[in-house]
């Protein structure tokens, strides 16, 4: 993916936003970074943006769009929140953080997702691959200790011969275009995750079962879990 002289805006300056301009700035372009808290509140990350060339925008309740190429929103800003009609009616294209990894990444990536189990499942896949001898980034939406790895710093530092364990949330999956990783595991969907629309979570089930197809249209190995009780899981691997 080409980031050289692309002007790419990115809502939110929590560990995610910041590491998505961090990576921006890395690859030659320029990263305007905006955050509706004011500046009061996010001294560290306004510091943390001036020192790697971005530029910080905190106390913003509205994100300028003319100029931008892209727009990389954190996780959890919602989905029919005005910004993206805005994008969308300019021609800005909207990707999410794990989107803009995929696209820059030289290491294959394990992407793991739903409703539970989703931690340590990765670190599991992480830790038995390192004791294999492999090159691994364990990262994604995992806060686990000293595991808090966002995926594009992982798909930064990754190369070719190494491996990237992922967690991915729903929100994450909400804006992807290409993101296809090379093993996909959809833990379960329990009726319990809900998000915004209904007691049915249509969204959530699309999303998280739309990462597994897309892994399945290029040729690479799913992973599915049941949603059974965790006595009784049956799992299936399918290699095309």
């Amino acid at each position: 993916m080409e980031l050289k002289n692309r002007n790419v805006v990115v809502i939110g300056m929590a560990r995610t936003g910041l590491a998505v301009a961090e990576a921006v700035v890395k690859l030659g372009g320029r990263a305007i970074v905006f955050d509706e808290k004011p500046g009061s509140e996010l001294s560290e990350a306004v510091a943390f943006c001036e020192r790697i060339g971005a530029e910080a925008r905190p106390g913003s309740s509205a994100v300028e769009l003319e100029d931008a190429d892209y727009l990389v929103p954190s996780p959890g800003v919602r989905a029919g929140s005005k910004v993206f009609a805005e994008a969308k009616s300019l021609g800005v294209e909207i990707m999410s953080e794990i989107e803009l990894a995929y696209r820059i990444s030289r290491a294959p990536i394990i992407a793991v997702t739903g409703t539970n189990g989703k931690t340590t499942t990765t670190i599991l896949i992480g830790r038995m691959l390192e004791a294999d001898g492999r090159d691994v980034f364990i990262g994604g939406n995992v806060a686990a200790g000293d595991i808090k790895l966002p995926l594009v710093s992982a798909a930064m530092q990754a190369g070719p011969d190494s491996v990237i364990s992922a967690e991915v949330s729903t929100f994450q999956l909400e804006w992807i275009r290409d993101f296809r990783p090379k093993v996909a595991a959809l833990l379960n969907v329990s009726s319990d995750c809900r998000w915004g629309i209904g007691p049915n979570c249509i969204p959530v089930n699309a999303a998280k079962r739309g990462v597994c197809r897309r892994t399945a249209s290029s040729g690479a190995a799913r992973v599915f879990q049941s949603p059974a009780p965790a006595r009784n899981q049956n799992f299936c691997l399918s290699v095309p």
